[in-house]
Parts: structure tokens; C-alpha cells; sequence
């Protein structure tokens, strides 16, 4: 099925690569950017407009970060916020830790929650990606996309964060000397960008911290109501009334907890 969908594929790319330089040469050249507006405002206004868009468009499946930058053409993200420091690198150094959604933080809500949800394959999996700002395999394969409990915190966790560095950073509370590209992993380009400060990393930490508390909850939701749906399909019958479900799931997890036990037991035994 993999090699018999290449061609279409490649065709469905071509198709795609001609029709946008086409409305790229006639019909958006033809246009105001829209950047040309949003650079007016107040950059903490610009920030947060970017990471509105940016991770709803993500939500829905769409690559934000190439959408936004191609209608704002970069501008935005070169607008110095103090000093010589952007924009572009206060996101990445504070809000956009291991990718869109800053998903470092989920990530630490996920450990915070080791023993109450299983890990997940493909959070470990994209875990080293993440160390790199890269969470496309999180984002799809997670999913994030099209998750009703997750699109609150995608949201809000990078929002938050965003308006509290830029408040701090603003103060002049820590020193940043240098812009950072977005690809620098995690400490180091909060390293790279104080100049050598330890008060600049320390504060990327408090942003992760920040972040992990705002998914927590939403993860937490996630899982329980995973859990009683799973339950009420196996325990649905006419014979069970609904208000029994909280006693059956206990009874269930101790069932599941005397088995795992007896396993854990015969394999003592053939060891």
C-alpha cells in the first residue's frame, strides 16, 4: 500500500508546489501582508496573536509555524522585545520549549503522573526529538491534534508562559545578551542566551515548571475519563446501573492488581 501511494503522492506534491507559486506570483504578491498590520501593535500583543493562530492552526493539523511565518513574511518575529533580543528568540527560549505547545512541560506532567497513567510509546519515542524543539511525532501520533482534553493547555501553556517571560524579561530580571536559534536544545539556548547566566536558565526552568502545572490537570481529565469509558463498555450491561460504576472500577484495578501479582509470582518461580 506504502510503495503503490508514492506516485500519488508525488503528484498530489507537484500539484500542490505549482498552484501555490502560482497564487504566490498573482494573486498573494498582489496583497498586503498581513504582517504589515500586526507589526503596529505592542510586540506582547504580536506574541500572543502568533500563538493564538499558530496552535489552533496546529490543532487542526496544519504546520502553524510555516502558515504564520509565510502570511506574516518573519516580520514579527524579528521585533526586538528588550535590548537586542527578539521576539522570535523569547519564544523559543521561554514559551516553545521541545516545540509547539512548549510539550517539554506536558512531557514533565507525564513523569509527574508516572503512577497514575502508563507511559506512552510515542511520547518516548519523541522525546529526543523534543530535546531539539522537534514534536511533529508528539503532536500526530499522541495525538494533540483533534484532542478536546489537550486543546486548552496547547494553548494556555504557551500563552501563559509567554506574557510571564515577557514581563520578567521586560524588568530586565535576568541578563540576555543573545538571539538564539530555534533549534538549540533546551538549557543550552537558555545558556547561549544569557550570556553564561544561570539566572536565564533558571528562569526557562520556572517557564517548564509553569507549564507542567497547566497540562497536569488536563492529563489528569484525560486519563480518568479514558478509564470510565473503557469501564462502562465492559461493565455495560441492563443489569448495572450507572451509579455503581465507581465501585466497580475499584474492583476492577483490584482484580487487575491480584493478576499482575500471581504473574509477577510464577515468573519468580521459573527464574
Amino acid at each position: 500500500t506504502s510503495i503503490n501511494s508514492i506516485l500519488p503522492a508525488l503528484c498530489v506534491v507537484l500539484v500542490n508546489g505549482i498552484v501555490f507559486h502560482w497564487l504566490s506570483d498573482f494573486l498573494i504578491s498582489s496583497l498586503s501582508s498581513p504582517g504589515d498590520d500586526v507589526t503596529q501593535l505592542p510586540v506582547l500583543l504580536q506574541g500572543s496573536i502568533r500563538i493564538l493562530v499558530v496552535h489552533l492552526l496546529w490543532f487542526l493539523g496544519v504546520h502553524g509555524n510555516y502558515v504564520y511565518t509565510s502570511l506574516m513574511v518573519g516580520k514579527d518575529l524579528d521585533q526586538i522585545v528588550t535590548h537586542q533580543f527578539t521576539l522570535g528568540s523569547l519564544l523559543n527560549t521561554f514559551v516553545l520549549f521541545g516545540g509547539a505547545g512548549g510539550t517539554l512541560a506536558m512531557m514533565a506532567a507525564i513523569v509527574a503522573r508516572r503512577r497514575a497513567m502508563p507511559a506512552n510509546l510515542v511520547a518516548k519515542i519523541s522525546m529526543p526529538f523534543q530535546l531539539f524543539n522537534l514534536n511533529d511525532i508528539l503532536i500526530f501520533g499522541y495525538p494533540i491534534v483533534f484532542n478536546p482534553y489537550l486543546l486548552a493547555p496547547f494553548i494556555l501553556s504557551p500563552l501563559i508562559c509567554f506574557w510571564l517571560a515577557y514581563a520578567i524579561v521586560v524588568a530586565d530580571v535576568v541578563p540576555l545578551v543573545q538571539n538564539v536559534h530555534w533549534i538549540l536544545p533546551i538549557g543550552i539556548n537558555a545558556w547561549h542566551a544569557g550570556g553564561g547566566s544561570a539566572w536565564t536558565v533558571l528562569l526557562q526552568l520556572l517557564m517548564v515548571a509553569v507549564g507542567a502545572l497547566i497540562y497536569y490537570p488536563f492529563l489528569s481529565r484525560e486519563q480518568g475519563d479514558s478509564i470510565r469509558q473503557k469501564l462502562k463498555k465492559v461493565f455495560a450491561t441492563d443489569a448495572l446501573p450507572a451509579a455503581d460504576l465507581e465501585v466497580t472500577e475499584e474492583a476492577y484495578f483490584q482484580r487487575q492488581q491480584q493478576a499482575l501479582h500471581l504473574h509477577a509470582k510464577a515468573m519468580d518461580a521459573f527464574s
